[in-house]
């Protein structure tokens, strides 16, 4: 009997063990699953956060390219110091300080600090600038880098090479007209009849001698490279054409009023008011008188493309100018702001109109009362001077000045994500 009770307690010893074992081993398995399902929400937690970061890192970056973006569009040397803001040899991009003047490179965007360095593509023309933009975390754990490029859009792919060009006739008939070209042989190319009778021309002098200085003031041909630096000689005289001007070219003549606009601008002229203008006169709703206002004021204002739709006459005024000066005055060069002024309709100007530019009719234009523009005129119709008188002065450095009024693009294929 004692045996027998010996055997069972030695077997719920047995037991006793075994279950010990198995609860051991179900804890051992319950402490590892645990804790690997603790390291594996710690592990997405973590890369969780880091995408977070990643995100929040890409979208600082991406405020400051925009920013950027935004300030080199609106003016790309703020400064005028001949070099694009946020490069190396340029001036600070952004404006930290709300005081009208950009100051840094760097920007806080949130909790990250935003630095951005621009590169000028075309050497030294500001017309295609690649950006980059890099956005770390101020505790170092987050960065991204981005980069675009932008593009200007050349708003006269086709800039004329001559003062006047008309698609009808040409007739001057005033007290005078007289078409300058200082720096080219040509003055008055016409599709139709040119009626000289009080008309002069000048091109450039041949015989233009150099200066003391033959860099500083070169002489013919040279001289034409730069801006009224040649003397002129007069090519026609009182209805005696001289080989500068061009008349009855059928090519010119047989062009449609579209296709004359399309030579120059390089699109549709509806395209065109769609994509590039900035400012539009509806003559439907206003005055000749608050449209010469209106295009004044428009004139010196940051890509100052100006539609004009419908017939106006513009009665005196200075555009693309911003110092007062008369008619018998330059503006000097730092002071143009020359505008592409686009008149939809017939035009007339008047009263000393003086302009700095690129003036554009595409119906007859009768330009009279000491009216004087530097830069070019093309008139789609006839052109006339039938009182007063007309002055008309080519200037490339105005028409490289009216290149910069086009807006800027996202170059296709720059956008770039570093990482």
């Amino acid at each position: 009997m004692q045996r027998l009770h010996s055997l069972s307690a030695l077997g719920n010893k047995q037991r006793g063990v075994a279950t010990l074992l198995v609860s051991v081993v179900i804890l051992a398995l319950i402490s590892f699953v645990t804790i690997y399902t603790s390291k594996t929400v710690l592990m997405e937690q973590k890369i969780s956060n880091n995408d977070y970061k990643a995100k929040m890192a890409f979208e600082a970056a991406e405020a400051g390219l925009n920013q950027a973006i935004n300030n080199l569009t609106t003016d790309p040397d703020l400064n005028n110091n001949n070099a694009v803001d946020g490069s190396s040899s340029g001036d600070p991009i952004f404006d930290t300080d709300n005081n009208t003047s950009r100051d840094s490179n760097q920007i806080s965007v949130g909790f990250f600090n935003v630095v951005v360095t621009t590169n000028d593509l075309s050497g030294g023309e500001m017309s295609t600038i690649k950006i980059t933009s890099t956005a770390t975390l101020q505790d170092g754990t987050a960065k991204r880098t981005i980069t675009r490029a932008i593009a200007k859009i050349d708003p006269i792919p086709n800039s004329p090479d001559n003062p006047l060009t008309t698609r009808g006739t040409a007739a001057f008939q005033g007290s005078g007209a007289n078409v300058f070209n200082p720096q080219g042989h040509s003055t008055i190319w016409s599709g139709g009849a040119i009626n000289m009778t009080a008309a002069n021309t000048w091109v450039a002098n041949p015989a233009h001698a150099p200066g003391a200085d033959p860099i500083l003031n070169p002489g013919y041909p040279a001289c034409m490279e730069k801006v009224r630096e040649c003397s002129v000689a007069q090519t026609s005289s009182n209805a005696v054409a001289g080989l500068d001007v061009v008349a009855n070219d059928q090519n010119l003549n047989q062009l449609t009023n579209e296709e004359f606009f399309f030579n120059f601008f390089g699109m549709s002229k509806a395209k065109y008011k769609e994509t590039m203008v900035n400012t539009t006169i509806d003559m439907a709703s206003t005055t000749s008188a608050q449209a010469a206002t209106q295009a004044e004021a428009a004139s010196l204002e940051e890509k100052n493309i100006i539609w004009i739709e419908g017939d106006v006459t513009l009665n005196g005024g200075l555009y693309g100018c911003d110092t007062p000066i008369n008619g018998t005055q330059f503006c000097p060069t730092n002071n143009t702001n020359p505008p592409i002024i686009i008149i939809n309709g017939n035009a007339e100007l008047r009263g000393g109109f003086h302009a700095y530019g690129i003036v554009y009719v595409s119906g007859n234009l009768d330009a009279s009362g000491s009216s004087k523009i530097v830069g070019a005129l093309m008139s789609a119709g006839n052109t006339a001077n039938s009182g007063g008188s007309l002055e008309i002065h080519y200037d490339t450095s105005v028409l490289k000045k009216v290149n910069d009024n086009g807006p800027s693009g996202s170059s296709a294929g720059s956008w770039n994500d570093l990482g």
